[in-house]
């Protein structure tokens, strides 16, 4: 702990530890988190599914949990968790405990169902070797085209559009227009194509934030962007890289 002179008496001050940078990164950017719940109900999920919504001073809050079909999972106050998430190039884990269940103001005016967390006292942090990611250029335009997984992919479908802003080897960051008004973990359907090139490339993936930026755009963060058919997935990144 470092400390500061003034007025001829030394203050201690607080420096936050190095390991807690990722994670003031991802709940500023809103990651998806995976949360995994002690004790498990008999045949309960083993792994639930949130995404950081803020943090109120020592405090995290997350999104109430889901399973993998989307059930929202209640849990009670006292619960232990153990919280793991991905922020390009390392993995986090930490313990940590519900606190309480409050609204949490997302935006002006609009208040959502928060699960407040007491920050981990402590975090492992491994580094992911994973393509770092990759952002493109003012001059790089690729067309990001969103469909709902199940709907029909074609022009006559209701579904968004927006432009690539940056990659890795499975996740996208793409600005749009207006929010998407999806929930966290929806399955998408992909379309990336560059003007003017007849090719394009059509992948899955889930939403995992969709934010508002300060010049009024929304940033939409994608993970687990995968193939639809096999062989597809390292496309990815050379279809944007050639860009």
């Amino acid at each position: 702990m470092a400390s500061v002179q003034l007025d001829n008496l030394e203050v201690p001050v607080q420096t936050p530890p190095a390991d807690e940078a990722p994670l003031l990164d991802a709940v500023a950017r809103r990651c998806r988190v995976d949360v995994l719940a002690r004790p498990i109900l008999p045949g309960g999920p083993t792994r639930l599914l949130s995404h950081f919504l803020g943090q109120i001073d020592d405090h995290l809050v997350i999104a109430p949990p889901q399973t993998a079909e989307g059930d929202k999972v209640f849990l009670p106050k006292d619960w232990e968790l153990g919280l793991s998430f991905e922020l390009e190039s390392v993995w986090v884990q930490g313990r940590t405990a519900v606190r309480d269940h409050m609204f949490f103001p997302l935006h002006p005016g609009r208040w959502v169902d928060g699960v407040l967390l007491p920050r981990p006292r402590e975090l492992v942090v491994r580094t992911n070797r994973r393509v770092a990611r990759q952002r493109l250029r003012r001059n790089q335009i690729v067309i990001a085209e969103l469909w709902t997984r199940g709907q029909a992919v074609d022009e006559l479908t209701p579904h968004s559009c927006g432009r690539v802003t940056d990659f890795t080897s499975d996740s996208l960051g793409i600005y749009l227009d207006q929010d998407i008004a999806l929930p966290a973990q929806t399955e998408l359907v992909i379309r990336l194509q560059r003007p003017g090139d007849a090719q394009s490339l059509q992948l899955r993936a889930h939403l995992r934030h969709c934010t508002r930026q300060p010049s009024g755009a929304w940033l939409l963060g994608l993970s687990a962007v995968g193939e639809i058919t096999p062989g597809q997935r390292p496309e990815l990144v050379r279809f944007l890289a050639l860009t």
